[in-house]
């Protein structure tokens, strides 16, 4: 669609105006010679439609198309493969409309059909055997989709062995959630002598992360996340972190340069390279230095007062009986800060939370330690970013659905298998389940040989916790290919005893290997 026929289809205010900014930023792009990543399509389409001589000059270049993915292509790549294909099509598609997942950003599966509607002499190859999953989780695959309608009818079929049960567990909150997961994954990998590489962690969006995150550093597992930001690697948590760590170690220079300035203290670049400069000079750490601010000729008046009340705030914190990290964040104006600087409030609210969940983090680890040691705490969550020099390291992945699709592993725990979770509380409104069920049936396919579910009984969302359902794709399953336990069993104190301290013997040894 250009600007203009956007704008003549106009139906209300707020469509003509959408259309006007798309216009300004068409012509934008135009007086700046750029293209974006759509236009990288679109534009060649158009110029391949428009010129009849270009079209044929590149129609007997590629004498042969292949095209992957194709469930996943939209209508002007498509259009884009026809104009290239010509009149003497040659060419080969790939593609499985059960893993199309990307109707969100324009994919339509429904090009499968059409190509066989505008190529009839099309062949059709079904590629049915799997050669990555064990029979069980092709089994349970295969029903879920069954629920789909299909523009091609298939059953994937593997030689691999039949495999063990598909396992449900259901937990009371996230944070059972996550503790199960962990320490799972730590006795898996001891058990059968795995790499943690062969271990990840699936969930439905990025917000579900930060528990599993918390979890795995609190019993040391090194991870990374694919295909999404950290929880640690987000601005405000790192803003936080480094207080913390100046908090208990004033001679942090690289934490201590982080949040000088943060929230602004009125000290410009001129400012801080006085200040850089006169530490070098005299050998001391920048907050030795900021405790002499009034020596400091070169600095204005209110720069000088700036590094006195930054000394003042730190030395205030390091001198609490019993640190509050909470109150703390909202001493420091953080939560101002965040709004004025934010791109809107819901983003500002949404990075609140991430600093009090973080807050929440420290203090229940300061409830912890038998001695209140904030030193121990942060050092703890520390270890992330001294994993994250590591990259090659073996390491437990965790990611999205979406980012795993194509991938592989040998252990796969599909985490939050809840109704408005998965699916989605928006595919659920929208009447869309269909593709969450592909979304589903693509992430319990990443499974080589084991494939752990799991639900929380209660979740919070929006800061309150809610009791949830169980996602209706568990009951989707067929229940003589699954090890779910009733949840209504109770049990009893002596074996969750017994279960802990296995965890804990698990763990001890893994520390020592």
């Amino acid at each position: 669609f250009s600007p203009e026929k956007t704008i003549a289809q106009a139906k209300d205010q707020q469509e003509k105006f959408d259309a006007m900014v798309y216009q300004a930023y068409e012509d934008h792009l135009r007086v700046c010679n750029a293209l974006d990543f759509d236009d990288l399509i679109t534009v060649p389409v158009k110029i391949l439609e428009e010129h009849s001589e270009i079209r044929h000059k590149w129609q007997k270049k590629i004498r042969y198309l292949l095209v992957d993915e194709y469930q996943d292509t939209n209508q002007a790549q498509y259009q884009l493969v026809k104009l290239i294909a010509g009149p003497d099509p040659r060419f080969t598609v790939v593609g499985d409309d059960d893993q199309s997942i990307y109707a969100w950003r324009g994919a339509k599966p429904e090009n499968l059909q059409q190509l066989q509607d505008d190529f009839p002499s099309l062949q059709v190859v079904k590629l049915e055997q799997n050669y990555r999953c064990c029979q069980r989780v092709l089994k349970a695959a295969n029903k879920l989709i069954a629920y789909n309608p299909h523009l091609f009818e298939k059953a994937l079929w593997s030689e691999h062995i039949m495999g063990d049960l598909l396992r449900v567990r259901e937990l009371e909150d996230e944070e059972q959630e996550a503790e199960m997961v962990v320490s799972d994954i730590i006795a898996q990998r001891l058990a059968k002598q795995l790499k943690l590489q062969d271990f990840v962690i699936l969930y439905r969006g990025n917000h579900q992360a930060k528990h599993f995150e918390k979890t795995l550093i609190k019993h040391r597992v090194a991870y990374q996340i694919s295909g999404g930001t950290s929880f640690f690697s987000r601005a405000e948590i790192r803003d936080m972190m480094a207080y913390f760590r100046v908090i208990i170690n004033p001679d942090d220079d690289a934490a201590c340069q982080r949040i000088i300035n943060v929230p602004r203290r009125a000290l410009g670049a001129k400012s801080l390279q006085v200040l850089a400069k006169q530490a070098r000079n005299k050998h001391i750490s920048l907050y030795k230095m900021c405790r002499q601010a009034g020596q400091l000729s070169d600095l204005t008046a209110r720069a000088r007062q700036a590094l006195q009340d930054f000394v003042k705030l730190i030395d205030g914190a390091r001198a609490m009986h019993s640190f509050d990290a909470l109150a703390f964040a909202r001493q420091l104006g953080y939560d101002s800060w965040l709004m004025e600087t934010s791109s809107n409030p819901k983003v500002a609210e949404i990075r609140w939370g991430n600093v009090q969940e973080l807050c929440r983090w420290v203090e229940e680890g300061l409830a912890d330690s038998a001695d209140n040691d904030l030193a121990q705490v942060v050092n703890q969550l520390m270890i992330r970013d001294m994993q994250k020099q590591e990259e090659s390291q073996d390491a437990v992945q965790l990611m999205t659905l979406h980012a795993a699709k194509g991938l592989e592993f040998s252990q796969v725990y599909m985490v939050g298998m809840e109704e408005e979770l998965l699916p989605h509380r928006s595919s659920i409104e929208e009447g869309s389940i269909e593709e969450e069920r592909r979304l589903c049936y693509v992430g319990i396919t990443r499974a080589r040989h084991n494939l752990t579910m799991t639900l929380a009984k209660r979740r919070k969302r929006f800061g309150e916790s809610g009791q949830t359902k169980p996602s209706r794709f568990l009951e989707e399953l067929p229940s003589q290919e699954m090890d779910w336990p009733d949840p209504s069993a109770v049990i009893s104190e002596e074996e969750q005893q017994d279960k802990n301290a296995f965890y804990r013997e698990q763990l001890a040894s893994l520390l020592k290997s």
